[in-house]
């Protein structure tokens, strides 16, 4: 952060780190119960990692002393560079957004990733009495 005059700040944060452990799934059975429907069949428990996370923030804020306290007012753009950072794979029986089979999953597992949002801009105000 840095402090431009007496009331403006603005800032950055990086926040990066190693991807998640996951427990792939390897193929799919039929259910003993209904030979319609597949069941997954799974990997080896946490065998596999998920893709690095990373994404950069951004906030300038506005601080106005008061005798009865302050006000702040403050805009932040997160993940300011879109990246859409993968949180986990879900197994998709449904067919909807499929992805192509991450490391570990069979062939003919259906998967859909799932992601963060992407650019989120948020605006705020602060009042302390």
């Amino acid at each position: 952060n840095r402090l431009i005059g007496s009331r403006w700040m603005i800032g950055f944060k990086w926040n990066y780190q190693s991807g998640g452990r996951y427990t792939p799934i390897t193929g799919l059975t039929p259910s003993s119960s209904d030979p319609t429907v597949l069941e997954p069949v799974y990997g080896t428990l946490n065998s596999e990692q998920l893709p690095d996370y990373h994404r950069l923030d951004f906030r300038t804020e506005y601080l106005d002393q008061r005798s009865w306290g302050y006000f702040k007012f403050f805009i932040d753009i997160l993940n300011g560079y879109n990246r859409n950072n993968v949180t986990g794979y879900d197994y998709a029986p449904n067919g909807n957004n499929l992805v192509s089979p991450p490391p570990g999953f069979g062939e003919d597992v259906p998967v859909t990733a799932r992601t963060t949002l992407g650019l989120l801009p948020s605006i705020g105000v602060e009042v302390q009495f």
